[in-house]
């Protein structure tokens, strides 16, 4: 064979093994596609049922949110007649000191101590904090109105002491007042959704 020949022989070898590369090729193509397909469709039905599940716990969670969300609202608002009642007859010890308003008043603090307890876990931390501190100047009032109130029956005692037991309590009713106040707007906001 001559040169015309090798270079016949290498051309068809060439063009065979070209003929199959380019087969390969399609076939490997093929394959690739088929096999990237059912990994997307696996992939997609994990994603659509891990979508479904968050769906579903979100769902829960609304009604949850909304059940407390719920309960809660009512809870404050009773919880500030509660406190409103206590004011009131904190106003009236404050305009009376007599044993009469002061068993009111008495009365009115273990109510609301006692709403306070028994609805722990649908009150805020932060407005627990904020009762605690409003409960602990209620309770100061009252020991100093009591403190007064005995004071007051008996015949040999001074004027000043009189005096300076009205003076501490004015300073536990403003207080509390103020206490009050922050209470009241912190139970707004969160009535409103506006927790902060």
């Amino acid at each position: 064979m001559g040169y015309m020949g090798y270079n016949e022989i290498i051309t068809i070898v060439l063009s065979s093994f070209g003929g199959a590369a380019v087969a390969l090729g399609g076939l490997a193509k093929f394959l690739a596609g088929t096999i990237a397909k059912r990994i997307e469709q696996k992939e997609k039905l994990f994603l659509d049922k891990q979508l479904e599940d968050y769906r579903n716990q979100l769902e829960i969670t609304k009604a949850v949110v909304s059940r407390i969300g719920e309960s809660q609202f009512s809870l404050y608002n009773t919880l500030w007649k509660s406190l409103f009642t206590l004011q009131k007859a904190g106003d009236d010890l404050w305009d009376i000191a007599s044993h009469a308003n002061l068993s009111k008043f008495t009365l009115a603090l273990k109510n609301t101590k006692s709403m306070v307890d028994e609805n722990l876990l649908l009150i805020e931390d932060r407005h627990i904090f904020q009762l605690t501190n409003l409960l602990t100047a209620l309770g100061k009032y009252e020991s100093g109105k009591k403190d007064l109130i005995e004071l007051r029956d008996h015949d040999n005692v001074s004027e000043d002491a009189i005096r300076s037991a009205i003076d501490s309590n004015n300073n536990y009713r403003q207080e509390y007042n103020e206490l009050l106040r922050e209470i009241a707007n912190s139970f707004k906001n969160q009535i409103r959704g506006q927790n902060y």
